[in-house]
């Protein structure tokens, strides 16, 4: 997500940024599965590392044990705006669900993202090795180096600055 706030406002603020992590039931109400807060002055100077929180019950709900979240968070570049503006436009266009519900191949969203595809790799410096198709997707800016890639080189990617 693209969060807008003035530099000066984060830097000089005393509160904290909560997350809540919930569970998504279909038909029936969300579980929270814990919390974490990232103060304002640690935004501020991030620049990009992948960090871990541990999540913590809030009061009241049930504690999961030990659950974590890893994020990234970096100063928005003018790519990163162009692309949520164009993401929000079209999200914001009137479409039927079913075009929403159904990606290639005519499996729900869900099932095509969990699916796991893989095969040999016939050439390169992979070659032979097994390969994995990128899910969500994969980086826009190198989709032809990073659409299919080993286990160790999608671990690889994952760890690295964003």
């Amino acid at each position: 997500f693209l969060w807008k706030v003035p530099a000066i406002d984060l830097f000089k603020s005393e509160d904290c940024l909560i997350f809540e992590v919930e569970d998504f039931d279909l038909g029936s109400s969300s579980t929270s599965l814990g919390a974490f807060n990232v103060s304002a002055k640690t935004l501020y100077h991030w620049n990009g590392e992948r960090r871990e929180f541990a999540l913590k019950s809030l009061l009241g709900e049930k504690d999961f044990g030990k659950g974590k979240v890893a994020l990234r968070v970096r100063r928005a570049t003018e790519d990163d705006i162009d692309f949520m503006e164009k993401y929000e436009r079209s999200k914001n266009k009137k479409r039927e669900v079913t075009t929403l519900l159904q990606l290639k191949g005519g499996k729900g969203t869900i099932a095509s993202v969990t699916t796991v595809y893989k095969k040999k790799a016939k050439e390169g410096p992979d070659q032979g090795k097994e390969i994995y198709l990128v899910r969500p997707g994969p980086d826009p800016k190198r989709k032809d180096s990073t659409t299919w890639l080993t286990k160790e080189k999608i671990e690889e990617e994952s760890m690295a600055e964003s």
